[in-house]
């Protein structure tokens, strides 16, 4: 009576952890049509995060530098949404490290802090769904191929006090359609390098400096307004006064004819 009570009891509890993992097995299979699961392996221990598709209970990494904390990427690559924090446990979040999201071929859209102060080179570089681009006020540098390659970025809003935009920063980005530069002092060699849907550039009296190449193959370029001084072309070719209001002719300058060598303010 004994051995049945207790090989009555043991198949009890086989049956209810039975019926826990079916369940488990059958909602895993819901969540991921749904699109909301995500397998993560860190460290050799898997773990299942559920998460929303769109936004995400996003874990990002970080590394301590002078100042505060940088981006150095996420565990949860598949996430649609990026929303950064402005501080961690009290630090500012202050830049997004060298290739923290190189090719996440699934990033649409990445929320930045106003405490941001640099996105560093290739942080972005081949992230091709990402569609638009919103920085910061606080942000100052943006480095060399920082987003290149993104092929469905459509809109970038510079923040007041971005200065520096690195060589090929946007190279590659074929749906940009505008970039207006506000208080840029520097455009990096390449950075809008065959951004053929950019039909209208607006370049500040701050810019002192256009690099090589830095908006050729920009071929459908209708408006371009320069405001400034002159320029000096490659140290020899002075780009006047009078041919910066002749918008047609400054495209061709800038797009093919002088774009191999630095512009700078005379």
């Amino acid at each position: 009576m004994e051995k049945k009570e207790k090989y009555s009891t043991k198949r009890f509890v086989l049956s209810i952890v039975a019926i826990a993992v079916l369940f488990c097995v059958l909602m895993c299979f819901f969540w991921t049509a749904l699109g909301l699961l995500a397998i993560v392996v860190v460290g050799g221990t898997v773990a299942l995060i559920i998460y929303n598709g769109r936004e995400g209970s996003l874990q990002l990494t970080y590394e301590d530098c002078p100042g505060g904390l940088l981006v150095t990427g996420t565990t949860v690559f598949e996430t649609r949404r990026i929303v950064i924090p402005s501080e961690v446990d009290g630090v500012p979040v202050i830049g997004i490290d060298e290739g923290a999201f190189e090719d996440n071929d699934k990033l649409i859209e990445i929320v930045f802090p106003d405490t941001l102060k640099s996105i560093e080179s290739n942080a972005f570089y081949g992230c091709d769904s990402l569609s638009k681009v919103n920085l910061p006020d606080s942000l100052e540098y943006i480095g060399d191929e920082a987003f290149f390659g993104c092929t469905e970025l459509k809109e970038v809003t510079l923040g007041k006090s971005t200065r520096y935009i690195g060589n090929g920063a946007f190279s590659d980005c074929v749906m940009l359609e505008k970039i207006d530069l506000l208080n840029v002092e520097e455009i990096g060699m390449q950075a809008f390098y065959s951004c053929e849907s950019l039909d209208e550039v607006i370049i500040t009296e701050t810019v002192d400096k256009i690099g090589m190449g830095a908006f050729f193959g920009c071929s459908s370029i209708e408006r371009l307004e320069i405001y400034g001084g002159e320029f000096l072309a490659g140290g020899k070719y002075e780009v006047t006064a009078e041919e910066l209001s002749m918008t047609a002719h400054m495209i061709n300058l800038l797009t093919d004819s002088l774009s191999q060598y630095d512009w700078e303010r005379g």
